[in-house]
């Protein structure tokens, strides 16, 4: 039933916040979509950073199923943007 609201709400709209998870009290990590491409991002009180553009398949497999969605290879992918 959400998820339909929720489908309809965002519909139309440049950013689409797809899920809001708390790390502390003024922190956050959001996975998002900005003008069709999605990421995850991180949210503070004072700043917002993109962490990491995700494909269109990953963003497709964490709408579809979040048991599905490989959470190690996000850490992975992390890591080597971090290297280059």
């Amino acid at each position: 039933m959400w998820g339909r609201y929720l489908n309809k709400l965002g519909s139309g709209r440049l950013i689409k916040v797809y899920e809001r998870v708390p790390l502390s009290q003024n922190s956050f990590l959001s996975v998002v979509s900005i003008a069709g491409k999605p990421y995850i991002i991180s949210n503070t009180q004072n700043d917002v950073k993109i962490l990491l553009e995700l494909s269109q398949d990953d963003l497709e497999v964490y709408k579809n199923n979040l048991e599905g969605f490989d959470f190690n290879l996000i850490r992975r992918k992390m890591k080597n943007e971090k290297v280059q």
